[in-house]
Formats: structure tokens, sequence, C-alpha cells
């Protein structure tokens, strides 16, 4: 019933590996199956978050999540058996890099961040957020999630934008804008 985004961001993640990265400026090519499976991803997360905004009038933020994260865990250990992964990389202790370069972490401490601060936290903050807001105004909040990504990746990691990344941050910027102008003339 609600498990739309876990599965969504799963699916990213999937569809990602199989289809391959496509980084424009190299000439390469949108994948036939890239394209569907993104364009499933949008409605996947779109239905997302209708759905938060209609049922955490009703439930718990936490219940939502747990529903969610459970249900979603079910289907992926049907589809990628938890049996086939790679445990040994758990046990691995890993240099950092970037501005962390001076330290290093065990593997399962590295899992555990991303599940927590990845996935749990963000999962926790959006239902919570759209109980409080509108799943629209939720939406365009959330669309600013890929540009914090990045900032906190140029600032601790010191990766670097090209061209196209800066683009895309422009228009994502400009989407923003315009949705909610949009919106607040419908209020009107």
């Amino acid at each position: 019933m609600f498990i739309i985004s876990p599965v969504s961001d799963s699916t990213t993640a999937l569809s990602t590996e199989i289809c391959g990265r496509t980084d424009l400026t190299s000439g390469t090519t949108l994948h036939p199956l890239g394209v569907a499976v993104a364009f499933a991803d949008a409605f996947a997360l779109a239905l997302y978050f209708l759905l938060a905004d209609r049922l955490s009038q009703t439930r718990t933020s936490l219940s939502l999540m747990t529903w969610g994260i459970g249900i979603s865990a079910i289907f992926w250990a049907l589809v990628l058996p938890w049996w086939n992964f790679p445990f040994e990389f758990l046990s691995n202790t890993y240099r950092l890099e970037g501005n962390l370069s001076n330290y290093s972490a065990p593997g399962w401490a590295l899992v555990l961040w991303i599940i927590i601060i990845g996935t749990v936290i963000p999962y926790l903050l959006t239902v919570t957020g759209i109980r409080e807001l509108s799943a629209s105004t939720g939406s365009v909040i959330g669309m600013i999630e890929p540009l914090f990504a990045g900032a906190i990746a140029w600032w601790l990691l010191n990766e670097a934008f090209n061209t196209t990344q800066l683009i895309g941050c422009a228009v994502l910027l400009a989407g923003i804008y315009l949705a909610d102008k949009a919106r607040s003339q419908v209020k009107e």
C-alpha cells in the first residue's frame, strides 16, 4: 500500500546499474530500458507523495515509513536475495576520500550511515513534512535534494561540477521557481 518511495530509490539505483550511466557530454545514448525505468520511477515518486499526503492524516510518519521500507525490503529480498550479498565488504576497512582522506571506516559503519542518513531520516522527514505541508509543497522541496547532495559532495569530498551538471542545477532551480509560482497563482 505504501511501498512506493523506497522501491523507487532502489529502482533508480538498479536501472542505473543495468542500463549504465549516461554522460551526455561523451556522446553516449540513452538506453530505452533506462528511460522507461526513469519514467516509472517518476510516476512512483509522484504516487508516493500523493499517498503520503493522504495516509499521513490517519497514520504516524514512523508507521508509514516502517511499512514502506519493510515491504520494499521484502520485495528486493525476492529480486536480489540477501544470501548473494557480498558480506565480506562489511568487515573490510575503507579509506575515505576528499576532505575525509585522513580517515577510514569499516564497511558496516558506512552501510549503516547510508541506511540511517540516506534512507531512514529522509523518508521520516519527508512523510512528516508532507503531513504538515502538502504533497505539492513537499515534492517541490524534495527537488532541492540533488542540489544539496552535490553541494555536500563538492564541500566534503572535493567533487567538481561539470558544465552539464551546472546547467542541470540551473534548470532544477528554474523548475522549482516555476512550480512554486504556478502553485501560488492557483491559490489566488
